[in-house]
Formats: structure tokens, C-alpha cells, sequence
């Protein structure tokens, strides 16, 4: 069975105060919020079966129409079938009850349908193998966060759960990602860098742990570094306009380096056009670039 595992992405929300311990990066000219944030959704299936490929769930595939008579729950979700996959999961659990891993399945086929509540239920069912998965755990800690609507309270149970799916498994890449977003949007930089660095030095081809330690590097104002680890992402990617934005966005705060700002800007636009529809980069790209003459 291919393994799975749902993280939150950072949310392209105001966010809160930094700690205390954080020093203040210099000042700077204001940086569209969008500039260094993952990419826009907030839910992702990593299939670590694939080379560490991320499939982003805003944009899962439409339903294929393929027979996929006998497929798994987790197949029916890789292919955007999620009506399908939470009626596989449920049938699993009609021939056995509480089982682990098919309330996981069930669990995530709901939040893929927006259903937290109900996903929150089935993620909180005590599995007949007797201790929760980390993948319940980390479930719990989605759904308890997008139930609750991102309250303080809300935001401290969620990392509770994100924690404990680390500590079950002792190396779960979805929660610490969740982990360290949720610190990223409440400010707290340094603990955010960690939890990424964490999650990059265990699977080196987590581009999502990348861009969330230049994120952390950027607000820091270690533009050097945050340059060094965008510079990665496009080693590994190099058509990845969100790290072409961002990289060209610290050039121009960061080094005041305009014409390698714009060079990456141009790039961005060039990629943008040849695709078939449109990044929602480029408008943002080229606003930039208007700026930079």
C-alpha cells in the first residue's frame, strides 16, 4: 500500500507576532505577502512511493473516469476520486471495524471534501490495533484546526496532535511540515526553521520544507541564506515559479540587485506564457517588474 501523509501548507493569512526571542529583520521596502509563501493550499498528499513527488490537493486531478475497479482508498485519492475513496474506506471498515488505517483513508477522503467535522470524528476513533497511527494523529490535527477556524486554542490543540504523530512515528515528514507551518504563521520563526530544517535533512527532495526554511531565512533577514535555499528548490525543479518569484523578490530586498530581479521575473513571465493556463504568479511577476523600471 503506497504511503501517504496530509500536511498543512502556510496560509496565506496575517500573521501573528513574532516571539519575543525572534530579532527583528532590518528594514525593508513592504513585500507582497504572497511573495515567499508555499504554494496556495492547504492541504497536500505527499506520495513518498514517487521520489518524494508532492501532489497538491487544491489542484488534485480531475476524476480520470478510469476503471478503477479494485483500486485502494489511497488510489481513488491520488486520482482525485475522493467520493470514491471515502465509499472504499467505508467498506473496508464494514468487514473491519475500526481499522487503522481505512479510518485514515476515510478521514482524509472527508477534509479533501471539505467535511472536517466528520473527518475530525472518524480521525478521533480509537483504531482496533489499540494505539493511533501517526497519520490519525496528524489527521486530528488538520481537522482540529480547520474545524476550529484558527483560534489560539485551536492552533495549540493542533500542534499537540502534530507532535504526537512525530513521536509515534519518530520521522513523520507530513506533521512536522504541519508543525512547522503552523509556527511560521504564528511568527515563530526560529522554532519554523527547525521543524523545516528537520523535514529537509530527512527527505532532501521535500521541496515544500525548502521553500519554508527560506521563508523562515527571509523574515530573519538572512537573505544569503534564504537565497542559497531558493537556489535549491530550482536545482531540483527548475521551472518552480514559486521559488523564481520569491528568489527574484530577495534580490531586490535583500541585495537591491534589480537586474537579477528582473531577469527572474522575466523568466517566470516567459514560463507562464507557454503553459496553458496562466500562472497566478504571473500578474503578481509582472507588477514587480513594472516596479523595478
Amino acid at each position: 500500500l503506497m504511503q501517504w501523509h496530509l500536511f498543512l501548507a502556510a496560509f496565506l493569512i496575517p500573521t501573528l507576532a513574532s516571539c519575543a526571542s525572534d530579532p527583528k529583520p532590518p528594514p525593508q521596502e513592504p513585500v507582497e505577502e504572497e511573495v515567499l509563501t508555499l504554494e496556495p493550499a492547504n492541504e497536500w498528499l505527499v506520495e513518498t512511493d514517487t521520489n518524494g513527488q508532492l501532489v497538491r490537493l487544491g489542484e488534485r486531478p480531475a476524476d480520470t473516469k478510469e476503471d478503477t475497479s479494485g483500486s485502494t482508498p489511497t488510489d481513488y485519492i491520488v486520482a482525485g476520486q475522493c467520493q470514491k475513496a471515502e465509499k472504499a474506506a467505508r467498506a473496508i471498515l464494514q468487514n473491519s471495524p475500526r481499522d487503522g488505517n481505512a479510518l485514515a483513508h476515510l478521514a482524509a477522503a472527508l477534509v479533501l471534501q471539505g467535511n472536517y467535522k466528520l473527518a475530525a470524528y472518524y480521525a478521533g476513533m480509537k483504531p482496533a490495533q489499540g494505539k493511533k497511527s501517526a497519520e490519525l494523529y496528524n489527521l486530528l490535527g488538520i481537522t482540529t484546526y480547520l474545524n476550529g477556524r484558527y483560534s489560539a486554542n485551536d492552533r495549540q490543540a493542533a500542534q499537540t496532535f502534530f507532535q504526537l504523530a512525530a513521536k509515534v512515528s519518530g520521522n513523520h515528514t507530513a506533521s512536522t511540515l504541519n508543525l512547522a507551518s503552523l509556527h511560521l504563521d504564528g511568527g515563530r520563526y526560529r522554532e519554523a526553521l527547525k521543524a523545516f530544517r528537520t523535514v529537509d535533512n530527512n527527505c532532501p527532495v521535500c521541496i515544500p520544507a525548502k521553500l519554508g526554511m527560506a521563508i523562515c531565512y527571509q523574515k530573519l533577514g538572512d537573505f544569503k541564506r534564504a537565497k542559497a535555499k531558493l537556489e535549491e528548490v530550482i536545482d531540483y525543479q527548475p521551472g518552480n515559479l514559486t521559488a523564481m518569484f520569491a528568489l527574484a523578490m530577495v534580490f531586490k530586498d535583500g541585495f537591491n540587485d534589480k537586474d537579477s530581479a528582473r531577469d527572474w521575473l522575466n523568466e517566470l513571465l516567459a514560463i507562464s506564457e507557454n503553459q496553458e493556463e496562466p500562472s497566478r504568479l504571473a500578474p503578481l511577476a509582472q507588477k514587480a517588474l513594472d516596479g523595478l523600471d
